[in-house]
């Protein structure tokens, strides 16, 4: 990637504050190991998740309740049969069955078993490993996670606010980020430009605003006065 970069000219604040921390947090990798990874590999990698274009982008769904709520649909079916607190030391193949090993216990025997981790793990696992699931299996780099603190600076709030958040690791800018936001005063014409210029949020938000007011009248709900009510 870094090559490619290279060849197309992209200036330096670009690719330092936009495309290496993005690509790097989309794999949690080290900065400095995005200019070995293909450029082709990070591209279709954005198109497939909808990355490289500001509208048609997939939406995330999320389950109601959390991931507890699968969590325990798996639990459900497996009641009773679940071993907890039990590491497993090896896994050895015989011809018949595959022998499993719980640290500090004897060996136990299953018709199949299935290595649900990453692969270093279930290389480390295999007791048996071929020269193939070596070469396969280890072929994968992994490195430690790290936290990184965040550094934010704001401006005092007035007619402009200025908000900037940096990370680096090792002197590599890993993510950095300014916000500008000016102040406009909310007069009725600006409120009508608004809403001319987006006219389905506008109903949106006043649908809110209103469809709550309602929910609360509905349900009794006491309302106090604004403070300031009595004072205009």
């Amino acid at each position: 990637m870094g090559q490619w970069l290279e060849q197309q000219r992209f200036s330096r604040p670009f690719i330092e504050r936009l495309i290496v921390p993005q690509a790097a947090a989309v794999w949690s990798a080290d900065p400095r190991q995005m200019w070995s990874v293909p450029a082709r590999l990070l591209v279709e990698f954005f198109d497939n998740h909808g990355m490289l274009s500001f509208s048609g982008r997939p939406r995330w769904r999320t389950i109601s309740g959390g991931s507890a709520r699968y969590v325990e649909a798996l639990l459900g079916r497996f009641e009773g049969r679940l071993r907890l607190h039990t590491p497993v030391q090896t896994v050895v193949r015989a011809s018949d069955r595959v022998l499993v090993t719980p640290r500090g216990g004897d060996p136990e025997p299953y018709d199949q078993v299935v290595l649900a981790t990453h692969s270093d793990q279930a290389l480390a696992l295999l007791g048996d490993a071929s020269a193939r699931e070596h070469e396969v299996l280890g072929a994968i780099p992994y490195q430690a996670h790290e936290d990184h603190p965040y550094e934010a600076r704001a401006t005092s709030p007035g007619h402009t606010l200025s908000v900037h958040i940096e990370s680096r690791r090792r002197d590599v800018a890993a993510f950095d980020a300014t916000l500008n936001l000016q102040r406009h005063e909310l007069t009725p014409a600006s409120a009508a430009r608004l809403s001319a210029r987006f006219p389905l949020a506008s109903v949106r938000v006043l649908a809110l605003i209103y469809g709550h007011a309602l929910g609360l009248k509905l349900t009794g709900t006491r309302v106090h006065p604004h403070p300031s009510a009595g004072t205009r």
